[in-house]
């Protein structure tokens, strides 16, 4: 690697935000804010001919223009800081100490504001007298259901192999935005999938309130239950197409150099594709600095991907033959505009078990496999279960979830996504009160077919990585080493035929949800050196 020029530092991503609007820019940090407010002015001018924006004229010099930066990078509802005019000469990161990845609102200098006399103790108090023009609309509940959010684009640097034209092939309503480290940059949005499956047909009725969907859990896991049995009506086929919202990122990286290999991340319960983009610990970030495209994706029922019927159609098999159709759709160009030659598959928990499934069904899907938070070992679901205390996603949050059947269940409490999740102390309290706060539904379907597509591959002989957290409470019972690697027991009983090159890690003091704790980076770092040793 040749050695970092300090005056020549590599590019940083910034989300410059007004309203609905996100401008994606591309900078040195050593870019001033005089220069900053040139190209956002530019960009403007070129994408708004009406010279109307959100209601406000553009005004015609940038220093009209005025910025302000986030009072809590993680938590953008906490309001604005306006940046002093004073700064405007001095590079970003020495002026205000702003980070790769980071979002600034910005807003116009009215009229009055330019001849109305300023009251000095007013803008003490207050800290900026404009203090209320900082219009930012953080995307809530109803962007979950299809608000669109529209992004206006500026690359000033090119990145490359991408092209927005051609990458956003697939998606419908594309939006463009960069990874949380600013070291991707990415296309969102929804990817119609059509696919059919052989589910089950569940002879379970939706829960009429919090009590009946209390009793399906008991009754569940009660000796010598009869339910998961007679709720079993044998074999249905359901088919249709599904609005599966997916975001694709390249590096930013002038350096990037294996544009042939997409990552294809399926998230966990309790999570959607947030769980591989997480401010200051994304894997996204962490396979962009090494090179690597990925593509993240809402699995069905969760995030912002369709909700269909949580029982009959929202089932295992079906989330397998989705993913086994966007991986053809990047194959052949479909979705990205690319034909990607290699696809690593990489998932977590229940998306780990859905990648053992593309294994078994569709061997040739994937080159290579890592597999996180999973094991053979399935004793302590039902203390998981315990911990969760399922509560009906509608009453449980009922601003994000209202519109929801009662199907759809999530983690009742802080208390128990800590103890089925986290080992403290090594997690932010910030990070861990923003996924809870984040935290998304999992579906009756789901739980009844959970380990449906688990059995042996034998017809898969790409390098399999087995990646847990050391004290993973839902496959280990919080101890992964007890009595040996419980990981390694998954590469010889369901992958028989897997390459020499297989491998099974343990990441020190880490529960079940590896990305959320301070110690991912080392998770990161087995990853990204497993799909370097195969070739890929």
């Amino acid at each position: 690697m040749p050695p970092i020029d300090p005056s020549n530092p590599a590019p940083w991503t910034l989300r410059l935000k007004h309203h609905k609007t996100t401008i994606l820019i591309h900078i040195s940090p050593l870019t001033t804010l005089k220069s900053i407010k040139q190209s956002l002015l530019k960009a403007l001018q070129e994408r708004t001919p009406s010279g109307i924006l959100n209601g406000h004229q553009i005004p015609n010099d940038a220093s009209d223009i005025r910025l302000a930066k986030a009072v809590d990078p993680l938590d953008l509802d906490q309001g604005w800081e306006e940046i002093s005019v004073d700064a405007d000469s001095e590079g970003i990161a020495k002026s205000i100490g702003m980070k790769n990845g980071g979002a600034l609102a910005f807003r116009f200098v009215e009229e009055e504001e330019k001849t109305e006399d300023e009251d000095e103790d007013e803008m003490v108090l207050d800290g900026s007298k404009w203090k209320g023009q900082w219009d930012v609309v953080i995307p809530k509940f109803d962007d979950d259901f299809g608000l669109l959010v529209l992004t206006v684009g500026v690359t000033a640097i090119p990145v490359p192999g991408f092209n927005f034209l051609t990458n956003s092939k697939g998606f419908s309503c594309p939006i463009l935005s960069s990874s949380a480290g600013g070291k991707a940059i990415c296309i969102s949005g929804n990817v119609a999938v059509q696919a059919s499956a052989t589910n089950r047909k569940l002879n379970i009725a939706n829960p009429t309130n919090q009590y009946a969907a209390t009793e399906t859990f008991v009754e569940y896991f009660q000796a010598n239950s009869s339910l998961p049995s007679s709720s079993n009506g044998g074999p249905a086929t359901v088919s249709g197409t599904y609005n599966i919202n997916a975001k694709l990122c390249y590096p930013v990286s002038s350096t990037a150099s294996n544009l042939s290999t997409v990552q294809f991340l399926i998230h966990g319960i309790n999570f959607d594709k947030l769980y591989w983009n997480i401010p200051g610990q994304s894997y996204l970030d962490a396979a962009a600095a090494a090179g690597y495209v990925t593509l993240s994706y809402d699995r069905l029922g969760t995030g912002l991907s369709d909700h269909p019927d949580p029982i009959q159609v929202v089932q295992s098999a079906l989330h397998v033959e989705i993913a086994h159709q966007l991986i053809q759709s990047l194959r052949s160009g479909a979705v990205g505009g690319v034909q990607f030659q290699n696809v690593v598959g990489i998932g977590h928990s229940y998306g780990s078990i859905q990648t053992v499934g593309l294994a078994v069904s569709y061997p040739k899907d994937l080159d290579a496999i890592i597999l996180q938070g999973f094991t053979m070992e399935g004793s302590n679901i039902p203390a998981t279960i315990a911990a969760f205390h399922p509560s009906i996603a509608a009453q449980n949050d009922p601003v994000r979830f209202g519109r929801l059947p009662n199907g759809y269940q999530v983690v009742n409490s802080a208390i128990g996504d800590q103890t089925a999740f986290y080992r403290y102390p090594n997690f932010s309290p910030s990070t861990f009160a923003h996924l809870n706060a984040k935290k998304q539904t999992f579906s009756l379907g789901d739980f009844f077919t959970l380990t449906d597509p688990v059995s042996p591959a034998t017809a898969f002989t790409g390098p399999v990585s087995v990646v847990n957290g050391q004290n993973d409470f839902i496959f280990c019972a919080s101890d992964c080493g007890y009595p040996s690697d419980l990981g390694a027991g998954v590469l010889s009983v369901l992958f028989p035929a897997a390459s020499s090159l297989s491998t099974s890690y343990l990441v020190p003091g880490t529960g079940h949800g590896i990305n959320a704790h301070t110690t991912a980076p080392q998770a990161y770092k087995q990853m990204v050196a497993f799909i370097r040793s195969a070739g890929l």
